[in-house]
């Protein structure tokens, strides 16, 4: 009599639990969860804004009234109506940031019009960057942001 070879039968049970195991879903959400904030003129000399450190991205928000308009490209502010209106807290830039964000502190320079970041890093890593709204498309640089160390 001759020898039959069934090893065919298990291996195509084989390769399809692999593939299944290969499987991989994963929802892209940008965290949501605040580790800092501070506030700052960051973006201009005469504006209010509000950085907000969530895990590997910074946030940065222009806090204004319903009185005033602030033109971000160039921080100047013209008054409107003088009723009270309700406050714009609108997005102005997210940035992906290299490490998970643990130390945020605004510094002011004297000579400097505007504050400048310090962000420091779990792996302590730090960068001092300020906002720069003609650095943005340059060297490779897609955000108007401008590192100072």
């Amino acid at each position: 009599m001759a020898s039959q070879d069934h090893s065919h039968v298990g291996d195509a049970a084989d390769v399809s639990q692999n593939a299944e195991a290969a499987h991989y879903v994963v929802t892209a959400h940008p965290p949501g969860g605040v580790l800092l904030s501070t506030k700052c003129n960051f973006t201009g000399p005469d504006s209010t804004d509000v950085i907000i450190a969530k895990s590997q991205r910074l946030e940065i928000r222009h806090l204004s009234s319903g009185n005033e308009a602030t033109d971000i490209g160039t921080g100047s502010t013209a008054l409107g109506n003088t009723g009270s209106s309700p406050t714009s807290f609108s997005q102005v830039l997210s940035v992906p940031v290299n490490g998970r964000i643990t130390a945020l502190l605004p510094i002011k320079i004297p000579r400097s019009p505007t504050a400048l970041l310090f962000i420091l890093t779990d792996r302590l890593q730090f960068a001092v960057v300020g906002y720069n709204l003609g650095a943005a498309g340059t060297h490779n640089n897609p955000y108007p942001l401008q590192t100072h160390a």
